[in-house]
């Protein structure tokens, strides 16, 4: 389900993005048999209208591509996960509410 203000990527295309992009990244780590990761799907779509220029939101299927979601310890989906810089700098595991997401992107994108 790709989008405008919504990108899913491969481990590698994670990998490119997160070594060329200055700004806050926020990975979906999400499958398509998960209920509550397509309940997130449109206020990721929201949050990445929103943050349009000052957050990237990316999705990673983890039944496709699961080198990152490895390496980060993802035992649970939807897990998100914000790095700066390539690094990790924040994570919400499970469904977090809109507010919940809102508070999370505001505090890491300043």
């Amino acid at each position: 389900m790709q989008s405008q203000s919504v990108k899913e990527v491969s481990d590698r295309g994670l990998e490119q993005v997160l070594a060329s992009t200055p700004e806050l990244v926020l990975v979906d780590f999400w499958a398509p048999w998960c209920g509550p990761c397509r309940s997130l799907a449109p206020l990721l779509e929201e949050v990445g209208r929103a943050y349009q220029g000052r957050v990237q939101v990316l999705k990673v299927n983890i039944d496709s591509h699961q080198e990152w979601a490895g390496r980060l310890r993802v035992s649970g989906i939807p897990s998100l996960v914000f790095f700066r810089k390539g690094r990790v700098v924040g994570r919400i595991d499970g469904l977090p509410t809109p507010q919940q997401l809102v508070q999370h992107i505001q505090a890491l994108a300043a």
